[in-house]
Parts: structure tokens; C-alpha cells; sequence
């Protein structure tokens, strides 16, 4: 839709720019008619003194505004305010009808609370109905309804005031404000909580404390102050400048009626057309520092020369900018606040610190005459000054109020520290870990070493009887302790190196280097016949020249995958020893082949196997390959050349390691907006082909096109990561993809206020964009990606057109699509198990790339009813995935058989036992209907589930829900 809305929010923006209309036609009503009937009465000379009453008397009835959110909420209590204020101002229609003159004067202070009152209220309820992202869209929209209201209500005073009185402008008002209060009352579910927060509602105290608490907050509440002092410092000159100017009321009035309709139209037309592109290409804040610009700006200029002309342009600037724009972006900094905060805090800030700026405006401008306008003026400048670095301030406290906001939103931001952590302890601590080192389990006594090594106390006396723990892992995780103490090292250096446990003879090598070059080399020399290939391999690279190579070449020569991998691993080109890795670059075994690429030298024939190796079918090997590049000028080069012509697994891995090195320049930005395209035309096309006719191929190519468009998204945002913000994008990130809507909002904007806007901009437009928005056909849309360069999506897009012709063949369906003449890339058979193994929720988040490993695993097995397939005790090397029928899952407890649990179409069974590469716990057998099922085995699940944490989080969910059903 036009404006920036969109269909689910028309009903929303309808209503609030109604509210907005009708309240604000009522100020010009009540302003217009409480003016003139005050300056007819008590002349202009008395305005500063009425204006530093109005604030006080405002600042109490704003305060209790406040208090009334917080006991009774948004929805109760703000048709309760336009209804209370509508009353008054009929009150106040019938104490102008007694004629009494201090009357004039009171409804003059009432009028102008009651429009800051409602003023507040409009903007509570737009605040309170929107979240971050949709104030900036709508709030511009409601600020020209209200602009709007404004012209109406300024062009109908005068024949009003002629045909009925000025005084009956208050019963107009009167009416607009309980049309409001219908409209309000009637809303009640548009302007509940957008996060849906049942948290209670802020005491006037705890709003107090999120403004001094709140960077941003306290920032705003400061601007408040000088920004309004500053709207009265202008208002009053203005004012004298059209006095002086002319000789008559009429004159005046003329005057005042026509600068009034230019103005109000001008900041119409700024507010509808303007201000949104504003807020969105500069940002909140950076459109908010336009108000205290222009300021300065007037009063620079009055300095130069002051008279009507430079009064009126000053003033008309002034107008349009703080209405159209500085009030607009001065609300939407609240939407940084959770709920029902947000119109209670607003209440606050404009209640005390707006308020403060307006009496202390008043009484500038009292004593201004008396001073001259010279230095009225230079007051201004100065203040202006210090409003415009209060602003800029906004930027960091906004982004850092933003992150907090999606971190409040998030569940589970838990962070674990990652450096060493020292400190003292005291002899009762000793005492109790003491205790836990003579406990009967493992894990007890290795919390209390770990416990020690943090404490930085005296290990000395503790280290003597765990040596001899009949667990490996205590003996290896002492050596480790005591790694830094050379008395200690020595003393039990004969021990360690005689430990039967490899690992533990290995650290007593690696902590000789505390006792020197010569301890090291004897002991060294001694373990070159270690049986252990991993202990020889490490005293070899100790030892060096043409005995440590000697051994390495042995090692290297051996049949064994432990003795080779054992050569591999280390430093690469230590001590002299040289290795050619090259044998080994394309080993079966994942970690021979990750080990071998730290051996390659930084020359062409290098960096050429390092690049092959970003495509590896292992995910370490690819990771391995990008990090030994981003090592290297050449190598960061040929990673960004990756970005942008190699494969989908070969960008992802450049994109981390060139992330992890913190080496984004100016071309990684370039891909990254170019790649925001080819996400948005994913998701068109994903939209086409979802809207079509389903089949599994046409499913499977839907959840790879979002998968895609949500994995380049990520990339994107990776590319935005700087050694300052790396904390705050990933909190953002986690944020994008948070399920509540809120959440999202803030994460959104925070991108919005921190990245590079040639990225952002295009990013936001496609994760806040509706999906719906295709054009294509699910036919037109699969032709287009049957040509697509991405070979998984060109497959399957091929696969889906195939299956949807033979489908529509077979029911005589004319508007069949002709058979696909395109090639396939891939074993159909293989793309065949994929889409199977898809629908296994522990595998929907898998890339194809990653996928079709396990599918390369899987072969399709069946069996007949009561078949036995998996028996209690068994070894675990495989699992199944059900392709239809169904298994029961049982076990034996004290003689008697139970079933515990069954399984069907697209569900998993044995995986726990291969995760845990252990014994089967219970026996599997073929249901009634026999079984059909895809038989993985000899992959990696480990692998998987590290490097991609939804997978675990998926298979974590499956295995919660099971347990869940079994208690």
C-alpha cells in the first residue's frame, strides 16, 4: 500500500490517524479561541508570565496522566482523558459566559494543559500500538493527520467564531475530544501491548528511575528541556516582530491567518511526503539533530539582521521542522522501551523535563526585553548548540538502547566467560576441595582440579595421590595443573612419563619446557620408542634434525591413520622438520585431511588445494582450508574472490574466516548488497512455487529457497561486523530471527541505526517485506530456476517440474508442463533420499550441500511386520529414517516386555546410540504394517550438530518431547 502501510495495518492507521485528526482540530479550536479571548483582555505584554504558569500547572496534570497509565493502562485509561478533557472544556464554555475577566486568564492555563494532555495521549496511543520498526513507517502518517486537523480547524475559526461567538469554539472542542474518546474506546484492542507483556504497569517513582537509568532516556529528557526553552525563545520575537510591524488588530490578524495556512501547509506536506524518507534514510536520531540545526541556523541569522521577513522565515522553518519532523522522531526514541513503559516514561519526560524547558523558555523571554535581543538571541545560539550535542549523544545511547531491547526479548542470553579466571581462596575452600578430589566420581574430582587451577593456590600437596587416580582423565588433567610449576613438574617427572595413558606421557613432554631446553631434549630422546605414535611424534618434533625427522617420515610411511595423523598434527615446519603433506590432501579421513592442509606452503600450487579445499564434502576440512587462507594477504584475496564466484559452501566458509579476522573492506560490501538481491529474488520465487501445486520436490525446493534467503541474510549481516559492534550484531542476529514480533522490531531498527545503510537499507526490505508479493507462476517461477547457477536449486527445480508433468500427465490435465530438458547435476536417487531425509525435523536445517552426505550414507531397507531390526545391548553404528509403516520401540524389565514407545512416516530411530557411539538401550521392531525406512550410517552426527546449532537444537527437541512422552 501507498504511505507505508500495509494491508494487515490499514484498520490501525485508519483509526489512530482519526484520533489524531479529531484531537488536534480541537487544539486549533481551543488555542485560537483561548488567545483571543485572553489578548483582548490582558494584552500580549502579560504572555511570558501566563506561559511559565501554564508549565507548571501542566507539569502536575501530565504527572497524574502518568500515574493514571500505570494504574489503569493504555487501553482504560486513555479514553478516560479525552472524555475528562472534553468535560472541561465545556466548563470552561460556561465560565466565559459570566464575563468575569481572571476567567480569560484560567482558561488560557486549562486550554493549554488540556493540549498538552491530549497531545500526550494521541502519542501514547500510537506508541503503545506500534512497535519499533512500524513507528517509523506510521508515525509520520499520524503526524499529518494531525497536521491536517490543525489546517481544518485553523480555516473553519474564523466563520465559527463569526457565526456562533469565539467563546462556542470551546463547545467544538468539546465535541472533537469525545469523538476521540469514541474512537479510543473502541480501540481498546489495537492499543494493547504489542509484545503481549502481562507486566504491570510503572509507578510515577520506577518511570523516574528508567529516565535517569536509560541512557537514551536521560538523553531525551535533556533535549526535552532545551528544545522546548528554545520553541518559546523563538515564539516570543516572532510575535513582537508582527506587533511592530503593524498598525492594526486586523492588520495583524491578516498577517497571522495567512503565515499560519502557509506554514501548517508546508509542514502538511512535509510530514506526508517527507518525513518518513527521512527517518528511514537518516534515522531517528540524525532526523531529530535537524531541530536544533535549524535553531541555531535562526538565530544565527537574527544576529545578522532581524526584522519581520527573517522573523517569519526563522519561525516558518521552525514550525515545519519541529512538527513534521523533530516531534515525530522525538516519540519514536520511546519505542526502545518494552510495553506499557513507553507511555508512561513519555508521560514523565513530557511532564517534568518538557515542561521545565517551557518555564524556564517563559522566563527567558520574560527578562528578555530588559536585556536586549542581542542577547536573547546569543542565548538561543548557545543553547541550540548544546540541544545539537545533546542529540548527537542519542546516536551510541540509541543503538546500545536497541540491543538491550532485543536482549531483554531474547530467552536464555546467557554468556559463559571464555578468559582465565584468578582468584583467591581461603583455607576452609582448600579444605572443601580437598574433599571433592577424593570423591568416588570423576566428574567431582575434575571440577575440583579445574577449581584449583582458578584459585592460583599452592597445588603442591594435592597433586600426589591423584597421580596414581585409577581415571586417565584426572591424571592428564593434573599434569596440566601443575604445567607451570617447575618444582612440582620435577618432582614426578619420572612418574608421568611412565603413565600407561598416552595423553598423560604426552603433557609430561609439553611441560618439561618449564625445566628448559636440556630436560626437555633428554626426556625427549627417551620417548622416540614411546609405542604410542602421538608421544613419538611430539618428542620428534622436540628432538628435530635427522632424528626427529627420521621418525615423522616413519610415522608418515605407516599404514595407520594414528600414526599419520599423529605426524600431521603440531606446529607445521617445527624444529626443521619438513612434511609433505601432499599424499594426504585427499585421505578419507576427515581429521588426515584437515591436518594435512597446516603442512601446505604459501606458494600457487598451495593456495590452490586450499581453495579446492573450501568445497570438501566435510565441513572442518572447508572451515580449515578458509582459516589457513585468511592466514595470508594472498589467501584473504582468494577468499573474497570466493565470495563472489565460488559455491554456496565456499562462500559461507570465506564469509567466517574472513569474519573471524576482522578483514571486510569496501568489495566484501559490494558483494554483500549484490547478494541481498539474489536473497530477494529467492523469495519470490519461493513464494511463486509455495502458491502452486505441492509435491515432495516442490516442498523440499520451498524450504531450500528460504534456507537459502535466510542464510544469505546472515551473511549480510556478518559482512556489517566490526572488531567494535561484533557483541551487538550477534545479539541483533539472534534478535532477526527471534519468533517475537517485537523483538524482531528492535533488532530490525538496531541493524537499521548501526550498518552501513546501502546494505541495510535493501536487507530490511526483504526480512520486513510480505512474501506474498510474487508475480510469477509456480510454472514461470521453476523455469526461471531450473536455469539458476545454484546446482542444488537448479536440480530440484528440474525434479519438481518433472514430477508435477508426470502428475498432471496422469490426470489428462492439459496445462501440464513439458518434460525438462535440463540435466541433472546430482544422482537422482540421491536427491530422492534427500528429499525423504528432509522431513526428519533433525535434518530440516541442514544445507543440501550437507544433506546429501548423510543421503550418500543411506540405503533403503525394509521389513516385514514383528521383524526384529535393532536388539537391547547391541553396538550402534547406523540409524533409521522412516520412509512409511512404523516401529516399536520396547524394552525388558524384570522378565516382562514393554513397549515404550512408536515410531512412524518421518520419524528417527537409533540416533541417540550413535551419538553416544555406544550399546543400544532398548530392542526395535518392524509395526503391523511392516516397515520401509533409509539406513544411515558411517557419518559424522558430531560433525553436524557442532557447525550447525539448529540441527542440535532440533535433535535436542525431538529427544525432550520423547522423554516427555515416556514419563
Amino acid at each position: 500500500m501507498g504511505m507505508g502501510i500495509r494491508p494487515e495495518e490499514s484498520v490501525l492507521a485508519a483509526r489512530v490517524s482519526a484520533v489524531f485528526l479529531a484531537v488536534q482540530m480541537s487544539h486549533a479550536f481551543s488555542a485560537n479561541a483561548a488567545d483571543g479571548l485572553f489578548l483582548t483582555r490582558f494584552g500580549v505584554e502579560n504572555l511570558p508570565i501566563m506561559i511559565a504558569l501554564a508549565g507548571s500547572v501542566t507539569a502536575g496534570v501530565l504527572l497524574a496522566h502518568a500515574a493514571g497509565l500505570s494504574r489503569f493502562g493504555a487501553g482504560r485509561w486513555l479514553p478516560l482523558v479525552t472524555g475528562i478533557s472534553a468535560s472541561f472544556a465545556v466548563a470552561e464554555w460556561t465560565l466565559n459566559l459570566t464575563g468575569w475577566r481572571i476567567v480569560y486568564a484560567a482558561i488560557w492555563v486549562t486550554t493549554q494543559a488540556i493540549i498538552w494532555l491530549t497531545f500526550a495521549t494521541v502519542w501514547n496511543a500510537a506508541s503503545v500500538s506500534v512497535d519499533t520498526r512500524q513507528a517509523k513507517r506510521l508515525f509520520p502518517l499520524y503526524a499529518s493527520a494531525g497536521v491536517a486537523g490543525a489546517i481544518i480547524g485553523n480555516l473553519l475559526t474564523g466563520p465559527i467564531a463569526s457565526s456562533i461567538g469565539t467563546g462556542s469554539l470551546l463547545l467544538v472542542q468539546a465535541a472533537l475530544l469525545a469523538a476521540a474518546t469514541v474512537l479510543l474506546s473502541r480501540s481498546d484492542h489495537l492499543f494493547g501491548q504489542p509484545d503481549h507483556s502481562d507486566q504491570e504497569g510503572l509507578t510515577l517513582r520506577a518511570a523516574a528511575k528508567t529516565v535517569v537509568s536509560v541512557p537514551l532516556i536521560r538523553l531525551v529528557a535533556a533535549a526535552s528541556v532545551a528544545l522546548w526553552a528554545l520553541f518559546y525563545m523563538v515564539i516570543y520575537p516572532f510575535n513582537e516582530a508582527v506587533s511592530e510591524s503593524f498598525n492594526t488588530d486586523a492588520e495583524i490578524a491578516g498577517f497571522l491567518g495567512l503565515f499560519s495556512s502557509v506554514a501548517t501547509g508546508a509542514t502538511f506536506v512535509v510530514s506526508l511526503f517527507l518525513t518518513r524518507w527521512l527517518l528511514s534514510r537518516l534515522g531517528v536520531v540524525n532526523s531529530l539533530l535537524l531541530v536544533p540545526v535549524v535553531y541555531a541556523a535562526g538565530f544565527a541569522v537574527w544576529l545578522g539582521a532581524f526584522g519581520l521577513p527573517t522573523a517569519a522565515t526563522v519561525r516558518g522553518a521552525q514550525w515545519v521542522v519541529v512538527t513534521a519532523v523533530g516531534g515525530t522522531a522525538l516519540m519514536s526514541l520511546f519505542n526502545v522501551l518494552p510495553g506499557r513503559q513507553r507511555g508512561q516514561v513519555s508521560a514523565f519526560v513530557t511532564a517534568v523535563p518538557a515542561q521545565l524547558g517551557i518555564v524556564a523558555g517563559g522566563l527567558i523571554v520574560l527578562v528578555g526585553p530588559a536585556l536586549g535581543n542581542d542577547v536573547l538571541f546569543i542565548s538561543g545560539l548557545v543553547m541550540s548548540v548544546v540541544a545539537a550535542i545533546v542529540v548527537w549523544l542519542m546516536r551510541p545511547a540509541y543503538v546500545e538502547a536497541l540491543v538491550a531491547a532485543v536482549q531483554d526479548g531474547l530467552i536464555g542470553v546467557f554468556r559463559v566467560p571464555t578468559q582465565h579466571v584468578s582468584s583467591s581462596v581461603g583455607k576452609e575452600t582448600l579444605e572443601l576441595l580437598a574433599q571433592r578430589l577424593r570423591s568416588d566420581s570423576v566428574d567431582e574430582r575434575l571440577v575440583a582440579i579445574a577449581a584449583l587451577d582458578a584459585s592460583g593456590a599452592d597445588v603442591a600437596s594435592f597433586v600426589e595421590p591423584l597421580l596414581d587416580d585409577p581415571d586417565p582423565r584426572v591424571r592428564t588433567a593434573i599434569v596440566s595443573l601443575i604445567a607451570s610449576q617447575p618444582d612440582v613438574v620435577q618432582l614426578h617427572l619420572e612418574q608421568l612419563v611412565s603413565d600407561e595413558w598416552p595423553l598423560v606421557r604426552r603433557r609430561a613432554l609439553e611441560a618439561t619446557s618449564v625445566l628448559g631446553a636440556d630436560a626437555r631434549m633428554t626426556l625427549a630422546l627417551q620417548l622416540l620408542d614411546d609405542p604410542h605414535p602421538s608421544v613419538v611424534a611430539e618428542a620428534a618434533r622436540v628432538v628435530g634434525g635427522q632424528a626427529g625427522q627420521a621418525k615423522i617420515d616413519s610415522l608418515l610411511n605407516s599404514s595407520s591413520p594414528d600414526s599419520i595423523l599423529a605426524a600431521l598434527e603440531g606446529s607445521p615446519r617445527r624444529s626443521g622438520i619438513e612434511i609433505d603433506a601432499w599424499p594426504f590432501v585427499d585421505h578419507p579421513l576427515v581429521e588426515i585431511r584437515m591436518a594435512a592442509l597446516g603442512h601446505l606452503n604459501d606458494d600457487q600450487q598451495g593456495f590452490a588445494q586450499l581453495r579446492s579445499a573450501m568445497s570438501d564434502p566435510a565441513v572442518p576440512v572447508r572451515k580449515a582450508a578458509a582459516k589457513r587462507l585468511s592466514e595470508s594477504t594472498i589467501g584473504c584475496s582468494l577468499l573474497v574472490e570466493s565470495l563472489q564466484t565460488g559455491s554456496f559452501t565456499e562462500t559461507d566458509v570465506a564469509l567466517t574466516a574472513l569474519n573471524a579476522n576482522d578483514l571486510f573492506d569496501q568489495d566484501v560490501m559490494s558483494w554483500a548488497r549484490a547478494e541481498t538481491s539474489r536473497a530477494a529474488f529467492l523469495e519470490r520465487m519461493r513464494s511463486a512455487v509455495a502458491t502452486g501445486k505441492e509435491t515432495p520436490a516442490t516442498e523440499y525446493l520451498v524450504n531450500i529457497l528460504r534456507a537459502r534467503s535466510q542464510r544469505i541474510s546472515d551473511w549480510v549481516i556478518s559482512a556489517l561486523r566490526t572488531p567494535e559492534n561484533g557483541e551487538r550484531i550477534d545479539t541483533i542476529e539472534r534478535g532477526i530471527w527471534s519468533d517475537h514480533p517485537s523483538t524482531r522490531a528492535q533488532a530490525y531498527e538496531a541493524l537499521d541505526a548501526i550498518g552501513d545503510r546501502n546494505v541495510t537499507g535493501p536487507l530490511l526490505a526483504l526480512l520486513e517485506r510480505n512474501h506474498n508479493e510474487s508475480t510469477e507462476t509456480q510454472e514461470e517461477a521453476l523455469d526461471a530456476l531450473t536455469a539458476d547457477f545454484d546446482s542444488w536449486i537448479r536440480d530440484l527445480a528440474v525434479t519438481a517440474s518433472t514430477d508435477l508433468s508426470a502428475r498432471d500427465s496422469s490426470t489428462g490435465d492439459s496445462g501440464a508442463m513439458a518434460d525438462s530438458q535440463v540435466m541433472l547435476s546430482h544422482d537422482p536417487d540421491e536427491i530422492a533420499r534427500m528429499i525423504a531425509l528432509h522431513k526428519v525435523e533433525m535434518f530440516a536445517g541442514l544445507d543440501p550441500e550437507d544433506l546429501a552426505l548423510i543421503a550418500s550414507a543411506a540405503t533403503e531397507v525394509s521389513f516385514v511386520a514383528g521383524e526384529q531390526i535393532y536388539e537391547e545391548g547391541e553396538t550402534a553404528d547406523e540409524m533409521l529414517v522412516i520412509v512409511s509403516g512404523d516401529v516399536v520401540v520396547s524394552t525388558t524389565h524384570d522378565g516382562t516386555r514393554q513397549d515404550v514407545a512408536r515410531y512412524g512416516p518421518g520419524e528417527h530411530v537409533g540416533e541417540l546410540a550413535l551419538l553416544r557411539r555406544s550399546t543400544r538401550s532398548a530392542d526395535v521392531t518392524a509395526g503391523d504394517q511392516g516397515l520401509v525406512a533409509l539406513n544411515v550410517k558411517d557419518f559424522d552426527l558430531r560433525s553436524v550438530l557442532e557447525d550447525r546449532p539448529r540441527v542440535a537444537m532440533a535433535m535436542l527437541e525431538t529427544l525432550a518431547n520423547r522423554l516427555a512422552e515416556q514419563t
